[in-house]
């Protein structure tokens, strides 16, 4: 286990790409701090790291308030006494002027955070097996009078993609680039999606 003695705080964790980072994480070792809106799916999710021997705890905030993220690190202190990797795992953006903007903010970051031996890093994930695609997938099928299987197959093909990812796709990256194997990484950005991004 790669992480061990390591706290990670993750946002987003109730579902989807986020659970998928927390339970990855929790196995190479790391205690995690879920946090997202939904208090009975982060109860889940800590359930099941627990019951399989890992460190979880979890926080149900929405940090869009001022004060949420705050007490989420106070929290997480609090609890682990230590704060080593920060997964910023909340919301959803479209791609596009704001992506980029998201985009440049990494790269400032990393550069700020250089000297302090701070690693900052993005990952652009693409077309995500999670509930919001698979509403899409469904609306697909129902639009076009097929099923289900040909509706994600006439994705992939329209998105020119090699495949659908699954969260533990991006789980497994994200395990890469906070552990000891991933420190060359320093700004780096980093498209998991297929095959989607055609362009630099």
């Amino acid at each position: 286990m790669t992480l061990q003695h390591k706290t990670a705080i993750i946002t987003g964790a109730n579902r989807g790409i986020g659970r998928a980072i927390a339970i990855a994480l929790a196995g190479e070792g790391a205690s995690c701090v879920l946090c997202a809106r939904d208090e009975q799916k982060l109860a889940s999710v800590e359930r099941k790291i627990t019951t399989v021997g890992g460190a979880a705890c979890s926080l149900s905030r929405d940090l869009r308030a001022p004060d949420a993220p705050s007490q989420l690190v106070d929290f997480a202190i609090a609890r682990y006494g230590r704060i080593d990797i920060v997964v910023n795992n909340a919301g959803a953006t479209k791609r596009g002027d704001l992506n980029a903007a998201l985009l440049s903010l990494t790269k400032s970051l990393a550069a700020a955070g250089r000297d302090a031996g701070i690693q900052v890093n993005a990952i652009n994930p693409g077309a995500i097996r999670t509930e919001r695609l698979e509403k899409r997938l469904a609306a697909l099928a129902a639009n076009r009078h097929i099923p289900l299987e040909a509706a994600e197959r006439e994705f992939i093909e329209t998105e020119q993609v090699t495949r659908i990812g699954e969260p533990e796709d991006i789980a497994n990256l994200v395990v890469f680039l906070v552990s000891p194997r991933g420190r060359f990484l320093h700004g780096a950005l980093v498209d998991a999606d297929g095959g989607a991004t055609k362009s630099i």
